[in-house]
């Protein structure tokens, strides 16, 4: 598994999206009209359910829960913990993972931010890929929150969208390649 390899050759922190897990609060939520608040946790809660499945996937790998436990070699990390408490993530659907992983970037004072998702990166109205853009003119992309441009920006993390379902992208991007992707610059 990929994941396992970047994790040899570099520390990284890997904060879980919600996944499938998100999809399922999104469902009830639509069902019980929940509180922003309720849903905002249980959509954290998915997102540990995420990283304890990608530790299955990688048995190797380090959990953690706290980002202060992050200081050494590579982790994953249960955010449950450090993104309910943090007053800069705003609750609701606008804060996804991919806000809890620029904010936790932020607070370790990364400035390299890599999001993986199930597309190649963010798209223009015609559907083309946008190779490079600037965090202020990202707004309204369905495959990332509004909440995680602000951040990147304010925290001038430099930022990859990149497809992780394709075997290779985050190796390459790692050693410092140019894999098919979106540069989101601060």
């Amino acid at each position: 598994m990929e994941l396992e390899g970047v994790m040899e050759e570099r520390r990284l922190l890997i904060v879980p999206g919600g996944g499938l897990f998100a999809d399922a609060v999104r469902n009830i939520d639509a069902q019980l009209s929940l509180t922003p608040r309720a849903s905002h946790l249980m959509a954290l809660t998915s997102m540990n359910a995420y990283g304890l499945l990608l530790a299955d996937l990688a048995p190797r790998a380090r959990l953690i829960e706290r980002l202060d436990e992050a200081e050494v070699g590579s982790a994953i990390i249960l955010p449950y913990h450090e993104a309910s408490q943090d007053p800069e993530l705003p609750m609701g659907w606008e804060t996804t993972g991919d806000a809890v992983a620029a904010r936790f970037a932020e607070r370790l004072g990364v400035k390299l931010l890599i999001l993986l998702k199930d597309v190649d990166g963010l798209l223009d109205g015609r559907g083309r890929l946008i190779e490079e853009v600037e965090a202020s003119r990202v707004e309204g992309w369905s495959c990332l929150d509004p909440v995680a441009p602000r951040i990147i920006e304010r925290a001038g993390i430099t930022c990859l969208v990149l497809n992780g379902l394709v075997e290779g992208r985050l190796t390459e991007a790692l050693r410092g390649g140019r894999p098919t992707m979106t540069l989101i610059k601060p």
